[in-house]
């Protein structure tokens, strides 16, 4: 029996019924990765914990990592100064590591230069919601009722941008902190540390050569803090620290009461890691744009390649990371391709490459050592991890092929029904 071109329409007509459902489960499936973006939950109220199995890492490499640290003398010493090792991976706490008795995840520390990326972070903010113009802006043009000393057309053309890139052409040093002359030291001894910066002699055009200089941070500050009318620190507090759950913590002022841009901020490791998890998220926080997504994207990129520094942030190209560094070891890494955000924090002004050595040849290789987690935490992380894009890219083309080999199964399927239901009928 021959099928008709009546029966030829019933078969399309339960086709269309079905085949959408087949093809939008297919679309499910493939979008789910966007999901990705937003985490399973926000760690404002404190971080879950998860076992570094569970969210596609190895825990024998983080015990690789330790016997690598104990395996000569000089990085014997060197783990002594140690206090704290935290890696977050999706969203999830899945190593935390104390390595003295006076540090735990309450104890808050000084973290020195880190202090300037969170100034990079709240610049970004004022301008954003209106109270600094721009980066283009004339740094001298926000403190009119200062009398300036050393002013010459060089001084006259820094801009924000300058300032915050440390290109502003300061005269400045600040290479060895044990000397009485550096110009650190020299700073905050002074009456008035911003004073002491806008009085520096120039030694080069603004944006033409980069100079490691906290005065630059400090100037930041106080940029934020004349202009936003409530000060520096309560507007971080308000529009950063308050949104992230951190609970004011303390924060060192100069003579003028403006607090230090560039350093003595104290958090806790686990308050760094929420500053780095908001950077990992391009400045978003449960729902909310603290920090302007291009804000973010700028400031993390290189202005110079050289010493690969952004806006107060080191830029490490090898691995398409950024960091906070401060003082004494203290770092905040924020390695977007594996989702991960990574803090150090320690003692010692031993460290020299040390973390490197740890995040490439330790804490990275760990990705990929054991089988994909099937649990729901994994299912529900960042795209931007490169073994999450492999399997999302997998999961879409075994999907496409299933729809594909399905759709002249079911046209055989719906031919035999109309075949058997006309039968029945003769």
């Amino acid at each position: 029996m021959k099928l008709l071109k009546g029966d030829f329409f019933l078969v399309l007509v339960i086709l269309v019924q079905f085949f959408p459902y087949n093809h939008y489960a297919s679309s499910t499936i493939v979008k789910s990765s966007s999901t990705y973006d937003e985490p399973v939950y926000w760690p404002t109220d404190g971080w879950r914990t998860s076992l570094p199995e569970d969210q596609g890492m190895s825990s024998i490499k983080f015990q690789e990592m330790y016997e690598y640290l104990d395996s000569t003398v000089e990085l014997s010493i060197i783990r002594a100064s140690l206090r704290s090792i935290l890696v977050i991976r999706n969203g999830f706490l899945i190593h935390e590591n104390y390595f003295s008795s006076f540090a735990n995840e309450n104890t808050s520390i000084n973290i020195y230069s880190c202090t300037k990326s969170v100034t990079s972070s709240v610049i970004g903010i004022a301008i954003e919601k209106g109270f600094i113009g721009g980066i283009n802006d004339n740094i001298l043009d926000y403190f009119p009722d200062r009398t300036i000393a050393n002013r010459d057309n060089w001084k006259d053309a820094i801009k924000i941008e300058d300032v915050l890139t440390m290109r502003a052409g300061f005269s400045w040093d600040e290479a060895d902190y044990s000397r009485p002359d550096n110009d650190y030291t020299l700073m905050y001894a002074s009456p008035n540390p911003v004073q002491y910066v806008l009085d520096k002699l120039m030694a080069a055009a603004p944006g033409s050569t980069w100079v490691y200089n906290t005065g630059c941070s400090h100037l930041l500050s106080a940029l934020i803090d004349n202009r936003t009318g409530i000060g520096n620190k309560e507007f971080t507090q308000t529009y950063l620290f308050d949104p992230l759950g951190i609970d004011r913590p303390s924060w060192s002022i100069d003579q003028q009461n403006i607090p230090y841009g560039g350093s003595n901020l104290r958090l806790t490791p686990r308050q760094m890691a929420k500053f780095g998890f908001l950077y990992l998220h391009n400045g978003s926080w449960d729902g909310q744009q603290l920090v302007p997504k291009e804000w973010v994207q700028v400031s993390t990129q290189p202005t110079n390649t050289t010493w690969w520094y952004g806006y107060q942030w080191w830029i490490e190209p090898h691995r398409n990371s950024f960091s906070a560094r401060g003082y004494k070891g203290q770092q905040i890494i924020i390695i977007p391709d594996y989702n991960m955000v990574v803090v150090f924090t320690a003692n010692t002004n031993l460290i020299g490459n040390l973390y490197s050595v740890l995040i490439d040849d330790f804490i990275i290789p760990a990705i990929g050592h054991v089988p994909p987690s099937t649990s729901k935490t994994q299912t529900t992380t960042n795209p931007s991890s490169l073994d999450l894009r492999s399997e999302t890219t997998t999961t879409s083309k075994v999907t496409e092929t299933s729809s594909f080999i399905s759709f002249p199964i079911m046209i055989l399927i719906m031919s035999t029904l109309v075949l058997f239901i006309r039968r029945k009928a003769v």
